[in-house]
């Protein structure tokens, strides 16, 4: 008696496997991107016009201040970070002290970082104020970033040279590998202004 060909057709059970397994590999993809890519203009919209009359206001790239909310916060204005940051820009306390005295007016109360006007309005003066300090540079987006994110101090450790550093330079010299990516996330979501490779 002869043998009958095994059949090798998958079954249903097989087939629906093989998709499940499919879209758990492509599902997280899917996700990220749109995390990364769709989520954050739809969070930006509401907060456009402010963003863009702050950044008139100190003289700031409405998109730099826009990239910059989408890493610090993603758009979300309760957000609170481990070292007592709070708002779109995570504004620390002593930051909002430093404005207020700055600015000569009464110390505000910590729950005002959550207004998205008032954590914009510090954040942007903070940031400024980083830009005048290093407006000598031949890119100082990624001085006034550091500053932002890791302080004057480091910042100033990480630029010192008395022949000036490029950007470049600059960037290379940064020992914090969560600062180096905090400028690279920024950056590449703005074009360079003109002037600058």
């Amino acid at each position: 008696m002869p043998l009958k060909p095994a059949n090798h057709r998958p079954s249903l059970l097989t087939a629906l496997l093989i998709l499940s397994g499919l879209l758990l590999l492509v599902l997280p993809l899917a996700l990220r991107w749109t995390y990364n890519q769709i989520l954050p203009e739809w969070r930006a919209r509401p907060y456009r016009p402010l963003i863009l009359q702050t950044a008139n206001r100190y003289g700031l790239d409405p998109l730099l201040l826009e990239s910059l909310i989408w890493r610090e916060s993603r758009f979300n204005p309760h957000r609170h970070g481990a070292a007592g940051e709070s708002g779109l820009m995570q504004i620390r306390i002593d930051a909002m002290r430093d404005y207020c005295h700055a600015q000569r007016i009464p110390p505000m109360p910590p729950p005002a970082l959550v207004d998205p006007a008032t954590n914009l309005t510090i954040g942007a003066w903070y940031l400024a104020r980083a830009f005048q300090r290093w407006s000598d540079r031949d890119d100082p987006r990624p001085f006034a970033l550091a500053e932002y994110n890791a302080g004057l101090i480091n910042a100033r450790k990480w630029a010192n040279d008395p022949t000036r550093a490029s950007a470049a330079t600059f960037q290379s010299r940064i020992a914090f590998p969560t600062t180096r990516r905090y400028i690279e996330d920024i950056l590449s979501r703005v074009p360079p202004p003109p002037g600058v490779k």
